[in-house]
Order: structure tokens, then sequence, then C-alpha cells
């Protein structure tokens, strides 16, 4: 039996590998970053390690070097498993270190272990290629490392160096800070929009998928299996049920992530779907007031309504105790206009004051919304009394350059 260490930080990774190694026969040993994979290697050495990229505490590469470094581990093969560092530089500095194997998350199950079984038969036969980058030479290794590491910024701070430069002339220390953080605020929320649109994708596309295929073969092996019949299907019954429930949790989840309404049909159809499944979901009934024909606007602008109007009934429905809300959706040729409102508890005028001043979860989450459409040029405002509340984002239909 092959004993395996698999290394990676997030529980569910690690989850579905060993799940696959031990499908095929393997021991499993598992740590959560390099620091602990290099304890328990030298304790009890396997016979393969297969290892993420980034992780904290000690990384993949950090890891990697070490590896191959200690005499004890340097002959057992090291197979690299990365959704991040994908591009031909991060393979080949993989393989300079000494890597046997480069795979991509995710890789289907069988192209991953016939990859795994032919490093495992190089070792065998001792036919792994040692590492091309000589470990003396640290400079050039950690020059290479630091490539590796920085190579995803680049573009943003190329962007921000030229911004900086068509700035400078004319403006006051104050001002030129202002303006790179603002600009640092819309990088961050562009980049945060990504990542929901590349999570929601993979969940949807990698591992729902997986699940599925997994429901249908749960359901093939128990039309296969004879014995007890009671025992049996009520096992199978609440095995497919979980499988269903984990499949309807993870649509759910990449739906709130990046719902794909929002770049197919625009922002009215995406609030009718989402308002309908909130209603489901907390019991507060919602009405959308929109345009049939309310027309696209820029992807910013949408992005930044739709999470305006999600922490909204999020406040709400935890705050507001209002069974119904009502949101109004309007645009003309000088501005949009969005009104979330509720007839629930109001807010008194000490609230406020704390929500102005960023204190509490409402006061935080606000102030998200308040810096949204300050990027956007655009405003909040906010009407509460002894009953009832009223969010209205308004945001000009042109935009000032931020």
């Amino acid at each position: 039996m092959t004993r395996v260490l698999i290394v990676d930080d997030k529980p569910e990774n690690r989850y579905l590998l060993r799940a696959l190694l031990q499908g095929h026969g393997c021991e499993v040993d598992e740590a959560r970053h390099g620091a602990e994979a290099l304890v328990k290697a030298r304790q009890s050495p396997p016979q393969l390690i297969i290892s993420d990229l980034l992780m904290s505490v000690m990384d993949g590469y950090t890891l990697l070097r070490q590896w191959k470094a200690d005499e004890r581990l340097k002959q057992i093969p090291f197979v690299v498993y990365t959704a991040t560092y994908i591009e031909p530089k991060d393979e080949k500095f993989a393989l300079d270190l000494g890597a046997d194997a480069f795979i991509v998350k995710p890789a289907e199950p069988e192209p991953f272990m016939a990859r795994i079984r032919e490093v495992l038969a190089k070792a065998e036969r001792h036919e792994l290629s040692p590492a091309r980058a000589p470990h003396g030479e640290e400079k050039v290794l950690l020059k290479e490392y630091s490539e590796v590491l920085i190579r995803k910024m680049e573009e943003k701070m190329l962007q921000l160096e030229q911004a900086n430069r068509e700035l400078a002339a004319g403006i006051t220390e104050r001002e030129r800070a202002e303006v790179t953080l603002r600009a640092l605020s819309l990088q961050l929320s562009r980049a945060e929009e990504e990542e929901r649109r590349r999570i929601a994708r993979e969940l949807h596309d990698s591992t729902g998928q997986k699940l599925a295929a997994l429901s249908m073969t749960v359901g093939l092996l128990q039309d296969a299996t004879s014995a007890p019949a009671d025992k049996s299907e009520k096992m199978f019954a609440d095995c497919l049920a979980m499988i269903e429930q984990c499949a309807q949790e993870i649509r759910t989840v990449s739906y709130l992530l990046h719902p794909p309404l929002l770049d197919e049909l625009g922002l009215a159809a995406a609030l009718g779907d989402y308002v309908e499944g909130f209603s489901k979901r907390s019991g507060v009934q919602v009405a959308l007031d929109a345009p049939p024909d309310f027309e696209r606007l820029p992807d910013e602008v949408e992005i930044a309504l739709f999470r305006i109007v999600q922490e909204s009934l999020g406040n709400i429905h935890r705050h507001a105790g209002a069974s119904t809300a009502r949101i109004r959706l309007a645009c003309d040729a000088e501005q949009v206009t969005l009104e979330v409102s509720d007839e629930g508890r109001g807010m008194s005028a000490e609230t406020l004051r704390a929500i102005e001043a960023g204190r509490g979860a409402a006061g935080v989450g606000i102030a998200g919304m308040r810096e949204r459409l300050r990027l956007l040029g655009g405003r909040l405002e906010i009407e509460s009394g002894g009953q009832g509340t009223t969010m209205r984002a308004i945001i000009p239909r042109r935009q000032e350059p931020t």
C-alpha cells in the first residue's frame, strides 16, 4: 500500500484528495502547511508527497526547496497540485526546484491518478529527474521565487504608477494621497468582484459536476446491491439526500457570490431572481418595482447596486423585524436611483449617528455601500424615523473618473 502525504491549507481540498487516493488503495496522511508536512515526513517518511503551493506558515515552494535539500526526503517524489500558480513560469520554477510533476487543479480523477502512477513507477525505477536549480545559488533562487510571488500584482502596480504620473503635476501631497487611496479602493473592489466570479465558476463547473456524478454512481450502486435490503436501502437513501442537499447549497453559494443573470441579462433580471430566493430563505416578502425594459448599465454600476440590495435586505432581515420590503429601480438621462425600503422598526437618531460613524455591524455594512457609491461618483441617503427605513442609492449617468 502506497503511503501518501497530502499538504493543503483547505480542509475541503484535503478531504477530496484523501477520498480519491484512498479509493485507489493508498494510505493517506495530511498536513495543513509546509512546516507541518516536514515534521510528519521526518518522523515517518511517505512514499509520495502531493502539495499545494499557496499556503500560510510555509508555502509549497519553500516546502519543495527544503524537501529536496533533506537527505532523508529528497528521493521521495514530490507532486505539485495547484489552482493558483498555473502559468508556464510557475511550472518551470517548481520543476527547477525538483518537483517530479506539476498538476493544475481541478484535475479529473483518472488522468490525475495516471500521473501519480507514472511518478511512482519512475521513482521505483530510479528515473526521477534531479532538481535543475542548484541549491547553493541562494540569490538566484530567491530572485526567481520573488518573481513568481509578485507576478500577479505587476499589472495593477503599473496601472497605479501611470495614474500617479498623470496626477503628479499641480496637486498637493494630501490630494495625491487621496487620489491614490481612491484608486486602490477601486482596484480592491474590482479584484474582490473578479474573485467572486472565479469562485462561482469553480463551484458550479467543478464541484457541482463531481457531486452530480457521485449521485449517479451511488444510484447505480444502489441498484446493484443485494445485501440486507432494509438497511442498505435506508443508507443509500440518506446518502443521496445528503448529496442533493450539498449540491443545492453549492448552487446557492455560487449564486450569492456572483449571480450569472447579472452578466447575462442585467441588473433588473438578476434582482428579480435574487429577491425571489431571498424571500424563500428569510420569509420577508420583497416587491421589486423596475421598468420591464430597464436598460443595461456599466458592469461596475450593476455590480455595486446589486451588492447594495444584498446588504440592505440582509439588514432588514437581521435588524428591522419587517415582514415586507420594497425595491424601486429607476433610470433617466441624468442618474440611476435605487431605493430599498421597509416598514420595520426604523432607526433612532442615536443609531443613525452610530451608523454614520461606522460603528456596529450595520454601520460597517453601510460604510461599504457608501464607498462603493463614492467610487462611482454617487451617494447614499438614509431616511428613517419611528417606523420604516429607506436606503436610496443615486449614481450619476456620467461618472467622474476616480
